[in-house]
């Protein structure tokens, strides 16, 4: 399989947490969307791509944010990205100050993986 597009109906259980097997099952994934919550307590939707994915579509919430950020799914684990296109569904007033600094960091890192990818530049990001 190389595209996977996930996306939960309106009345999924979005508090349901998955726990994947340890494998690798999209060895060759070539581009992922996320319309969704990120569900799995592991990085399985990331595991043993990282020299195919070039494209992701996300959906940015804080829970995906968080998750991503706990399993540090950016730091060098994605090295093929070239394209990220990202959309947003959070509450303003939610992003309090503790989120805004998760996001700022899933944010630095999924540009300094993409930034990587297009420009052999030795530059550190830190958010």
């Amino acid at each position: 399989m190389q595209y996977l597009s996930l996306k939960l109906s309106e009345v999924a259980d979005t508090s349901m947490q998955v726990l994947a097997p340890d494998i690798v099952p999209f060895p060759s994934l070539i581009s992922l969307t996320l319309e969704s919550f990120y569900l799995y307590d592991d990085d399985v939707l990331f595991r043993g791509n990282s020299a195919s994915l070039e494209q992701l579509y996300l959906l940015i919430n804080r829970d995906t944010v968080l998750k991503l950020n706990m399993l540090g799914v950016f730091k060098n684990k994605v090295k093929a990205l070239r394209n990220v296109y990202l959309s947003e569904e959070y509450d303003t007033e939610d992003l309090s100050r503790t989120f805004k600094a998760e996001l700022d960091t899933f944010l630095c890192d999924l540009m300094c993986t993409v930034h990587k990818r297009h420009a052999d530049d030795k530059r550190q990001c830190t958010p």
